[in-house]
C-alpha cells in the first residue's frame, strides 16, 4: 500500500493558497469510508454482500465526483467575487453541493452499519470505522452547507 497520494492530499489541504479544502476533505473521507465497506464485503464472500460491495464502489465514485463539484463551486465563488458579481447564487450552489455530499455520506453511514452487522466478524472494524468517518463527515458537510447558505 502506498500512502503517497494521502500525503499529497494532506499537503494540498494544508496549503496557505486560496484553494478549496474542507469539501474535498469531507468527500475524500467518505470515499475512504466507502472503500472500507468494499473491503469488508470483498473479504466476506460467504455473507452475500455483493450488492452492498457494488453500492459502496458507486458511493466512492459519487463522493469523489462530488469533491470535483465542490472544487468547481469554490472557483465559481472566486470568479464571481473577482468580477464584482452577486455571490449569493454561487454560494447557494456551493451549499447544494455540500448537501449532496451530506446525503451520500448519510447513505455511506447506513450501508456501513448494515455491512458491519453482516460481514465476517473479524472484519467488522472496517465498516464500523467507515460508519464513524461518514457520520462525522456528514455532520461537517451539513454545517458547512449552512455557512454557505448564509453567504459564506
Amino acid at each position: 500500500m502506498r500512502l503517497d497520494d494521502a500525503s499529497q492530499l494532506a499537503e494540498s489541504l494544508a496549503s496557505a493558497a486560496p484553494e478549496p479544502a474542507a469539501g474535498i476533505a469531507l468527500c475524500a473521507t467518505g470515499a475512504l469510508a466507502a472503500a472500507l465497506i468494499e473491503k469488508a464485503c470483498a473479504l466476506s464472500p460467504d455473507t452475500s454482500l455483493g450488492a452492498e460491495r457494488a453500492r459502496a464502489r458507486d458511493l466512492r465514485a459519487e463522493l469523489l465526483s462530488t469533491a470535483e463539484r465542490d472544487v468547481a463551486a469554490f472557483y465559481a465563488i472566486l470568479e464571481t467575487r473577482r468580477s464584482g458579481g452577486d455571490e449569493r447564487e454561487a454560494w447557494r450552489i456551493a451549499a447544494i453541493v455540500l448537501r449532496d455530499a451530506a446525503a451520500l455520506l448519510e447513505e455511506t453511514r447506513f450501508l456501513a452499519e448494515d455491512v458491519a452487522a453482516r460481514c465476517r466478524p473479524a472484519l467488522s472494524g472496517e465498516p464500523l470505522a467507515a460508519a464513524l468517518l461518514a457520520a462525522g463527515a456528514e455532520r461537517a458537510a451539513l454545517a458547512l452547507a449552512e455557512l454557505d447558505e448564509s453567504g459564506g
